[in-house]
């Protein structure tokens, strides 16, 4: 059986609005804030496919699905945040270690039910308050620079790496730092 929501419940109306501002997002962000909406589908999949296979879980057990998804989220949030120009992915790395610490404490059994239901799912929902925000601030950089740097040109390119390392070896050769170079007999 495929779990999904009834779509004619209107309680499923925030996830209505939640479409709409994603997909806005999608178009008006970044290439970080795209690849963090893709981490986040990329953990829907996740979950759909996992409730199809095994039975979601009473919140008075661990929830090896919403585990997995939350495991994906960090591998994803941390390389985000390891190469992308922007703040909002340490807070999105931070939820998601919030979420796991939730997932760690109910192997313990010291977490009571409703707090082990905010740590598995109010991260997620922060992270998708963020994101808009996120693509607002992209928006807000391109009107008042005229550009916005997506990722980390350190780590990206290889021809500014190098141009750096000829600059530190310039440095070094005018304040007399360089050895010279003997030849070997």
């Amino acid at each position: 059986m495929l779990f999904l929501p009834d779509l004619a419940d209107p309680a499923i109306l925030p996830i209505y609005a939640g479409a709409v501002v994603v997909a806005g997002s999608v178009y008006f962000g970044g290439k970080p804030e795209r690849w963090g909406f893709g981490i986040l589908a990329l953990m829907l999949v996740f979950q759909i496919a996992g409730y199809s296979v095994y039975e979601r879980p009473r919140y008075d057990q661990l929830d090896y699905v919403a585990l997995g998804a939350d495991l994906i989220a960090l591998c994803g949030f941390i390389l985000l945040l390891r190469n992308a120009e922007r703040v909002w992915p340490i807070l999105a790395v931070v939820m998601v270690f919030f979420s796991l610490l939730g997932h760690l404490s109910r192997l313990t059994e010291d977490l009571l039910d409703p707090a082990y239901l905010s740590f598995q799912s109010a991260p997620t929902i922060i992270i998708l308050v963020t994101l808009p925000v996120a693509v607002l601030a992209h928006q807000w950089r391109l009107r008042t620079k005229g550009y916005d740097r997506d990722w980390s040109p350190i780590r990206t390119d290889k021809a500014l790496r190098s141009a750096m390392k000829r600059v530190a070896l310039q440095k070094n050769y005018t304040r007399g730092r360089q050895k010279t170079h003997r030849p070997r007999v």
